[in-house]
């Protein structure tokens, strides 16, 4: 691997390792998608359908991902946003 890569690599292998541990099971888990999801979508993927109270560690998780520069929102329109991974 190119040593410019593995300056990126140790970057995000080093943002990555700060993350609680129920982050970086999210963000592990957001690997299934392709080019960006819905704050819905990342429900569905991380929460039982019946947890109710799950819906506020999402959202302070996502966004310790997104101070960490992990991932970006990205506003599709007034109703909607999307994020997806930064790297």
């Amino acid at each position: 691997m190119p040593e410019r890569q593995q300056t990126l690599l140790g970057t995000l292998d080093w943002s990555y390792h700060l993350l609680d541990p129920g982050t970086q099971r999210l963000f592990n888990h957001l690997g299934v998608f392709l080019g960006g999801w819905t704050l819905e979508a990342a429900q569905v993927i991380i929460a039982p359908p019946d947890d109710q109270a799950g819906g506020q560690d999402l959202l302070d998780q996502l966004t310790g991902l997104v101070s960490h520069s992990l991932v970006v929102p990205l506003l599709v329109d007034e109703k909607k946003i999307s994020l997806k991974h930064s790297a």
